[in-house]
């Protein structure tokens, strides 16, 4: 890259032959270097011509004094490789920040796929441990036991061969499980199916059709040692690569002690797995990195680039459903959350930094918004185009009914609120004693000491004045001084009179510590209601102090 020759425009490696003359095809998809980068950036060019026209397509180089392939689509061209007619490397002139140093091009390819790139020079080392292409169930499960609840079951009715799709398939059906760990366990060392020290992460490529996100991966080793590790699992619907660091996850072990190995799922009475999980592949690689190159059928490759992904935490989406968006209010500040919330990544592309512009507010207008519930989509694509998923997050703008800002401290409240029914701690009696306003910081709230059972409010309210103010749903903030545990519910009861019926319950939820809204459904209230009660469900053992306020229309 050296001046006083280049000065100016580009400064390009080029060969005056075309791809059809080089053995290229039709089927030919990437023209690839292999190169080492010793410039002081990390892009560079490829260059295309056809007959009357040429173009550059930017290439990602390999870190500075390190080497990989670079490579192109040659469809970005919008030609046949037949119309190629020569093709070089370029750099594009800068004169505020130019190239210094040097590229050294060891090899040029024409493939049509990625995983051959990296197969035609200094592979990462593998080793195929199980692609299940075993014949019937009965070779299958000489390979394979099923465990559960302690004890081996072989044949096991939850785990099974899907012959057609060279697959093992683990169900999470009862009434099998009732306790303990399901496991599918292979009684194999990792030496005898070929693994070494080199190849210490052993990964799965899987399909999530359970209703959770996690599972564990187990080894053994001799002497009676194991362990399970947590492994992320992908979206349900979805597939991918989980794995293990095997000397990680074994307490220091090298692979040729581990014994056998296994994938597990611990039980759990009051949130148990549904669906099933399939596992497709199981490897060792030297490099989790690997991991997207690697065939997993023979003449079937992994995906080359897969789609970004767009998420939201759960603590996020808390965050979120806490705030208090007031229809007719400037909340033009809501984007810059929105987007602080949102999380983008893309296998090849890495971190995605979240814009405005993609998000679609679905009719909400943050400067002037009106009461109602909106589900605002967020999606992006990547550097070569592939849409990512979309991204739905629900916003609640409302209307406030009640935020006990009126009144001056608690007897003020107790004396001179006209909706005033009773408060419930513990499942105890209904009383006014049971809540007390508080102020907190310039804020009024209710807090309650709350405990197991139901913890809430009743208060007055009619259906006809809720039509009259437009609302489809009213709702109040809750808040938890602690994370919740156990089976605990969202409950509410409508009254006419003395009467009363259950109007919903639902959940399961964890923890309410962000604050959240809940809300029940106008509609589903009788026409002569007097008053409403709205509170939490709490499982044994859940105590701490409980704040609502807020009631609020939308």
């Amino acid at each position: 890259m050296s001046a006083p020759e280049w000065t100016s425009s580009w400064h390009v490696a080029r060969k005056y032959s075309s791809l059809a003359s080089l053995g290229g095809t039709n089927e030919t998809k990437y023209l690839a270097f292999y190169l080492t980068n010793n410039t002081n950036k990390t892009t560079a060019s490829a260059w295309l011509y056809w007959t009357g026209n040429q173009n550059s397509y930017a290439m990602q180089l390999p870190e500075t004094g390190e080497t990989g392939w670079v490579f192109v689509d040659i469809s970005k061209s919008g030609k046949t490789v037949s119309e190629i007619i020569d093709f070089g490397i370029g750099f594009n002139f800068s004169s505020s920040d130019p190239y210094t140093g040097s590229v050294i091009v060891y090899e040029i390819a024409l493939v049509d796929s990625v995983p051959k790139l990296l197969e035609s020079v200094n592979p990462a080392p593998h080793v195929m441990l199980d692609n299940f292409t075993y014949v019937d169930e009965e070779a299958f499960e000489a390979n394979w036991t099923q465990r559960t609840n302690g004890a081996n079951l072989n044949p096991g009715a939850n785990m099974n061969l899907d012959v057609d799709n060279n697959a093992m398939i683990l169900d999470m059906a009862a009434p099998t499980w009732t306790g303990s760990w399901h496991l599918a366990r292979k009684y194999s060392s990792l030496a005898s199916l070929g693994g070494s020290a080199e190849t210490k992460y052993l990964a799965m490529y899987v399909t999530n059709d359970l209703n959770k996100r996690f599972g564990s991966i187990w080894v053994y080793w001799d002497g009676g040692g194991y362990k399970g590790t947590a492994v992320p699992l992908p979206r349900t619907g979805e597939s991918g690569w989980i794995y293990i660091d095997v000397t990680a996850a074994s307490s220091g072990k090298t692979v040729s002690q581990i014994t056998d190995f296994a994938l597990g799922f611990e039980y759990s009475s009051s949130k148990p797995y549904t669906g099933s999980i399939t596992v497709h592949a199981i490897v060792l690689v030297a490099d989790p990195e690997y991991l997207p190159h690697i065939d997993l059928e023979p003449g079937e490759v992994a995906p080359v680039n897969a789609a970004p992904v767009v998420s939201i935490s759960d603590t996020g989406l808390a965050a979120l459903s806490g705030m208090m968006l007031e229809a007719g209010q400037d909340l033009t500040s809501l984007e810059a959350t929105l987007l602080s919330q949102i999380t983008i990544t893309d296998a090849e592309d890495g971190e995605i930094t979240p814009l405005a512009s993609m998000i679609d507010y679905k009719g909400l207008n943050l400067s002037s918004p009106e009461m109602g519930s909106y589900s605002i989509e967020v999606k992006t694509v990547d550097s070569e185009s592939l849409e990512s998923n979309v991204l739905v997050i629900p916003i609640s703008i409302v209307s406030v009914f009640e935020d006990f800002e009126e009144f001056t401290d608690d007897a003020d409240f107790k004396a001179n609120w006209s909706r005033i029914e009773t408060f419930r701690v513990a499942g105890g009696s209904w009383g006014t004693t049971a809540a007390t306003l508080t102020t907190v910081g310039e804020n009024n709230v209710l807090e309650f000491t709350y405990g197991p059972s139901t913890n809430g409010i009743k208060f007055d309210v009619t259906k006809a004045e809720l039509d009259t103010l437009g609302a489809e749903y009213i709702g109040i903030y809750v808040k938890t001084s602690a994370e919740i545990t156990g089976s605990s519910r969202f409950q509410a009861f409508h009254y006419v009179r003395g009467t009363y019926i259950e109007l919903t319950c639902y959940g399961d939820f964890d923890y309410v510590d962000e604050g959240t809204y809940f809300y029940v459904k106008v509609a589903d209230l009788p026409t002569d209601l007097t008053h409403i009660s709205l509170m939490i469900n709490l499982a044994s053992d859940n105590t701490g102090t409980m704040t609502m306020d807020n009631i609020v229309i939308k």
